[in-house]
């Protein structure tokens, strides 16, 4: 990892403890006024200035599925890298514009299909699949920062280890908060990788920050996913000792060889 790269992780991975449990990732600079709505109706960089890092402005609402296409390879490269054998990783994505709930591969306990719409971001094991709703896309990107989607890309392709790896799916709360740390744990070591290939920025520890707040403040009392402090060490677990280190969620089930 080159001296550049060990400063971003750095700085992800440190953890303040100063005033209370909270584990939070620092931020490195203040929180500036957000960008009107206006000033996002066209992208304000060339495509070849999107290409070799994740760019303020390159993508709008309207084309936030370029953003995935973009970003998909990278996410592959890691675990292709990680893994010595074949994980193909999920079969493909499906886009959810705005507009009617599109149908899944999964089911309620009933049996009946689940229906997924534009605030989707889930992984579905039946067919392999991770759903991207094309406003959860835009709202992580747009209020989070640029690298959020990808961060939360890296946490599906976690779901999508666990289910080929042969994680037993969590069958009740505390389960599946656990479920959903190793994911964050993935994500975390997707994040040491691409600090590692450069394609990270000072700023993009703000970013992660803040995506982590805002999923926490979104759970309820009756959460399946874990709190800040929790979420926080996960994916700091994932940053600092990589992949390997997820193992821990689940040692009777490792998602790579030790």
């Amino acid at each position: 990892m080159n001296s550049t790269a060990n400063k971003v992780v750095a700085k992800v991975a440190a953890v303040v403890a100063v005033s209370g449990s909270v584990f939070v990732f620092p931020a490195t600079s203040a929180i500036t006024s957000p960008i009107s709505v206006a000033a996002l109706a066209e992208p304000q960089a060339s495509p070849q200035d999107c290409k070799p890092h994740f760019v303020t402005h390159c993508y709008t609402k309207t084309n936030i599925q370029n953003y995935i296409d973009e970003v998909r390879p990278r996410i592959v490269e890691f675990f292709q890298a990680s893994y010595h054998e074949a994980v193909p990783g999920p079969s493909d994505y499906r886009f959810i514009p705005e507009g009617p709930p599109m149908q899944s591969a999964c089911t309620n306990k009933d049996g009946s299909r689940i229906y997924l719409d534009a605030k989707a971001y889930d992984y579905c094991p039946d067919d392999q699949k991770v759903y991207l709703g094309q406003v959860s896309m835009w709202d992580l990107y747009y209020n989070d920062g640029e690298i959020a989607p990808a961060v939360a890309l890296a946490h599906e392709w976690g779901h999508d280890i666990q289910h080929r790896k042969g994680v037993r799916e969590p069958k009740n709360p505390d389960e599946s908060v656990r479920h959903e740390n190793q994911a964050d744990c993935v994500a975390g070591a997707w994040i040491a990788y691409a600090d590692q290939r450069n394609w990270l920025k000072s700023e993009d520890v703000l970013t992660i920050n803040k995506m982590l707040e805002d999923m926490a403040r979104d759970e309820k009392v009756d959460r399946d996913h874990g709190t800040l402090e929790k979420r926080s060490k996960a994916m700091s677990l994932g940053i600092r000792r990589g992949l390997k280190a997820c193992n821990e969620f689940d040692p009777t089930t490792p998602i790579i060889a030790s």
